[in-house]
């Protein structure tokens, strides 16, 4: 990580960013700002965790997470609010575990033509 990992986001699966900015194209939506998320945030460090999961889950070996020390005073966890997409029926479904575990399993199987 360039950071110590401590800082709180709201992490989507890029298939669902996708298939949500298609269906809003033609949902009719007023013009405004729509925030796009789970309605839950995680550390980037946490996230981190998640990768060197499934890494070790499809090769056996765990990666190695280099990150700076967390500072004395923790970013303070927020939620990001998204129900104006959700009024619509537009919301995230896929667990950011899925989505990260699904593309260590692509990254493994495609390691070769991926260097």
């Amino acid at each position: 990580l360039q950071t110590h990992g401590c800082q709180w986001r709201d992490f989507v699966a890029l298939l669902d960013v996708c298939g949500i900015l298609c269906a809003a194209t033609g949902a009719g939506l007023d013009p405004g700002i729509y925030n796009l998320g789970l309605g839950e945030s995680m550390t980037v460090r946490s996230v981190a965790e998640l990768v060197r999961d499934a890494f070790e889950a499809c090769t056996g070996s765990r990666p190695t997470l280099v990150a700076a020390d967390p500072p004395a005073h923790l970013p303070v966890p927020y939620r990001v609010v998204v129900d104006r997409l959700g009024a619509f029926g537009l919301a995230p479904t896929t667990p950011v575990r899925s989505a990260v575990e699904e593309t260590a399993r692509f990254c493994v199987a495609n390691r070769g033509s991926l260097q």
